[in-house]
């Protein structure tokens, strides 16, 4: 059985909501106006649950001044010197340095309500600073995390091999061998522990098909967002870039793909009344579900959603409102033809990589 926690506690605020974990969160981070970014500019739809914000720099011992870094990229925020990372990261720069009271993760923790109840659980996720500090500050409820991850750089380099014994000491073992290994506590069910931890191994990639395919896709502007220091790199620098340190960094790209983009202006032209009409079975369905059922179901059954199908369920409406489901339709027509052709190259792509193969 799946062990259940109460609450996600992420350390260092993330760029975009769909990069949190599911359910409740209190976000962790060093600087208030990240947190103030995370929802200028997105839609809170994208995660529905309680979310709160507390700044603090979290460290092994409370109430210790701290010398905090902050850089260009933000994901080197912490207390790390320029000179540990400059040799492997040349275009990063540090912006300011400034000296923090530190807290121990265990009395944030103290401070959370839900887990004032008895059995409440929690997950940990580190994205911001020195993950063993953080461990260690924590180490007096680590008997009641279920599990973490961690999603920062390995700054300096063997950090996350320290962690790892750190963790195997209190009872985390790994499980499971993809790019995000999963450890498990078998000693101590129902409570089952994890921790993930990101594969270091470089990794070579030449121009072949799934490259190829790679770069129909890859989300090139959102990847440098992420590392603003990369904006000298063209776009297949970029993509070789991602594919031998962007992994073994544990950068996501998942929020980034243009097909999310897409969805997104989807939602806003889609003709919701239109298709309830044709479908009154799905009547029941908010906007967004009526979306995601069109996207899963509607295209195989060939759900006509063309000009001429809208001007006749419009005729009953004024002229203005016919001449906006005309619009929209359009737009729709438009999206959908480019996602067909995204997903006609990536399997030409494929089919070209499985011809090579028999060869």
């Amino acid at each position: 059985m799946e062990t259940q926690h109460c609450l996600s506690v992420v350390v260092g605020c993330p760029s975009f909501l769909r990069q949190l974990p599911s359910g409740p969160c209190l976000v962790l981070d060093s600087d208030t106006s990240t947190f103030e970014n995370l929802f200028s500019e997105v839609d809170p739809s994208e995660h529905p649950w309680p979310l709160t914000f507390q700044r603090v720099v979290l460290s092994d011992l409370s109430g210790e001044n701290i010398s905090w870094n902050r850089f260009s990229d933000r994901r080197f925020d912490g207390p790390w010197d320029l000179s540990v990372v400059q040799a492997d990261y040349p275009n990063l720069r540090q912006v300011a340095t400034l000296s923090i009271k530190g807290q121990i993760l265990a009395d944030v923790l103290e401070g959370q309500s839900c887990l004032q109840v008895m059995g409440s659980r929690f997950q940990l996720v580190i994205r911001q600073g020195d993950p063993l500090q953080i461990l260690m500050g924590a180490e007096t409820w680590l008997h009641r995390c279920v599990s973490v991850a961690l999603r920062g750089v390995d700054i300096p380099s063997g950090r996350r091999s320290e962690c790892e014994i750190f963790l195997s000491s209190k009872g985390f073992s790994p499980v499971g061998e993809d790019d995000l290994s999963v450890m498990k506590n078998t000693l101590r069910e129902p409570l089952q522990k994890q921790y993930y931890f990101t594969q270091q191994s470089a990794r070579s990639f030449g121009k072949d098909s799934c490259l190829k395919a790679l770069e129909a896709l890859f989300p090139y502007q959102y990847y440098r967002s992420l590392r603003p220091d990369l904006s000298g790199l063209d776009d297949q620098q970029l993509v070789e870039h991602f594919c031998v340190s962007g992994l073994k960094e544990g950068i996501r790209l998942e929020g980034g793909v243009e097909m999310q983009f897409a969805v997104r202006a989807l939602r806003h032209v889609f003709p919701y009344r239109l298709y309830r009409a044709m479908c009154p079975d799905l009547i029941g369905l908010d906007d967004q579900a009526l979306l995601l059922h069109f996207c899963q179901n509607g295209l195989d059954q060939r759900v006509d959603l063309s000009e001429e199908s809208a001007h006749d369920f419009a005729k009953s409406y004024p002229v203005s409102e016919v001449e906006v489901l005309k619009s929209r339709v359009k737009e729709l027509e438009q999206y959908l033809d480019l996602s067909r052709r995204q997903v006609e190259e990536l399997r030409e792509s494929l089919l070209a990589l499985v011809k090579n193969n028999d060869q």
